[in-house]
Parts: C-alpha cells; sequence; structure tokens
C-alpha cells in the first residue's frame, strides 16, 4: 500500500471535487488501512470542519408491496428488536458452523468482537432479515 501516492491522489481529488465527501472517506480508509490513525482522524476532522457530511448507507426492500428502508446501525424501525435479535441467532448459528467473519475491511481501530458487530448491522442484513 503506498499511502505517499494515496496523499498525492487524495490532494488532487480534494481540488477537483473539494465538496464531494467520498474523496475525504477513501483518503480516511487509506490511511487506516496503513493503521495511521492519527492522520486518518485529521482527514475526518478536515470533512467535518469543511461542513461535509456523508449521507449513511440505506439499503431497501419491498415487502408485501411496501417499500421498507434500513440505514446502517438504525434501530428507529418498529421491527427492529425481532431484527436485531434474528440477526443475532443468525450470527451464533453460522459461528457454530465454522464461520469467521472478515474483519479486515472494518476501517475501524476496534477489538475483534467489536468489528464482528460492526459488520452485523450493515444495512443489507438488516433489510433481508
Amino acid at each position: 500500500k503506498n499511502v505517499e501516492l494515496a496523499w498525492i491522489a487524495a490532494k488532487h481529488l480534494l481540488e477537483l471535487e473539494p465538496d464531494n465527501p467520498g474523496n475525504y472517506v477513501l483518503l480516511s480508509n487509506i490511511l487506516v488501512s496503513a493503521k495511521l490513525w492519527g492522520e486518518a482522524s485529521q482527514a475526518r476532522k478536515l470533512m467535518k470542519d469543511n461542513g461535509i457530511s456523508k449521507p449513511p448507507g440505506c439499503s431497501w426492500i419491498q415487502v408485501r408491496n411496501r417499500v421498507h428502508t434500513f440505514v446502517v446501525g438504525d434501530k428507529r424501525n418498529e421491527q427492529s428488536d425481532k431484527i436485531y435479535k434474528f440477526l443475532k441467532e443468525i450470527n451464533d448459528k453460522v459461528r457454530l458452523a465454522g464461520y469467521l467473519p472478515n474483519t479486515d475491511f472494518v476501517l475501524q481501530d476496534l477489538d475483534q468482537e467489536e468489528k464482528e458487530d460492526v459488520l452485523c448491522d450493515h444495512s443489507e442484513k438488516l433489510a433481508v432479515a
């Protein structure tokens, strides 16, 4: 991973599209993947200081002609208790069967169990559950 090249590319992207939150997130993710937590935090702070925010991940599913919307980690759905309980049961079963989640792409400074929990809150999993 060439962090120096990433910095150069990010600088150019930020010059071209200073209001694009994806450019800041990309830079932050590259820095986190290189374990440069402080620099990644600075990239997120720069984003915040510039008044730029990234909308959370969102998924939709249609059930019985009704569209349901799910946002990462959202618990506002009237069925959220059931949904999270179901996801926990499924995760417990697949782990007993030998499945180990790939946490390599959880780009946060968390312990292994917390990283696995983050993977359970993805909007796609909430929608399917």
